[in-house]
């Protein structure tokens, strides 16, 4: 049985002296003490791996890849919408040091599961940029990885007197997803539906 939970953790990602491995990070990062640094090796480290498997190319070095041979094949629209790097981009921003950005991750235990970025805008929390690990997609050990990261915002934006939480710009299944949890669409200026959903806290 999965032993799941959440924290959240403001986005520094300062580098550290002393390293390890990245299989290890995967393991223990909610036990460390900088967890944005391992945060960022973790997210390069996904990327790499997601360009590998959209070259079809196998690296003995990449232990991902090791550990989903012989998994069942991603279905297609999940690739598809892993490789439009528009879940990827989203960490140039939150590890950027002018912007201010806080991370909701999810975990098995110590170990990597997925996470969400979140900031403050007025009274709202927003949210984007939401995925599980490669791992995870392909194993399935903790699903549904979405509806538990956006639980875990409600809660959070609750617990510190938020009026909303907004997601930015969802895709994949993901609106219909937070539809079910509550969220409908913002509108434009023009009063027709935007990309955006809100839910009132």
């Amino acid at each position: 049985m999965a032993n799941i939970r959440t924290i959240v953790f403001p986005i520094n990602p300062k580098p550290l002296s002393e390293d390890c491995s990245i299989q290890n990070i995967y393991l223990t990062i909610g036990s460390v003490e900088n967890k944005s640094y391992f945060l960022k090796r973790i997210c390069d480290y996904e990327n790499e791996t997601i360009q590998l498997i959209r070259r079809g190319e196998q690296d003995k070095d990449n232990f991902i890849l090791q550990e989903v041979e012989g998994c069942e094949p991603l279905k297609t629209d999940i690739l598809k919408a892993l490789y439009t790097g528009d879940v990827y981009d989203m960490d140039w921003d939150a590890f950027n040091p002018d912007n201010t950005y806080s991370c909701m991750m999810l975990l098995d235990g110590d170990s990597y599961v997925g996470h969400v970025y979140c900031w403050d805008n007025g009274d709202t929390l927003k949210m984007q940029g939401i995925r599980s690990s490669i791992l995870n997609l392909y194993k399935k050990t903790v699903r549904p990885v979405s509806k538990y990261l956006v639980e875990a915002v409600l809660q959070h934006a609750k617990d510190n007197e938020y009026g909303k939480v907004l997601v930015v710009e969802p895709i994949y299944v993901m609106p219909k997803i937070l539809e079910s949890m509550g969220f409908t669409r913002t509108l434009n200026e023009e009063g027709e539906p935007d990309l955006d959903f809100e839910k009132r806290i």
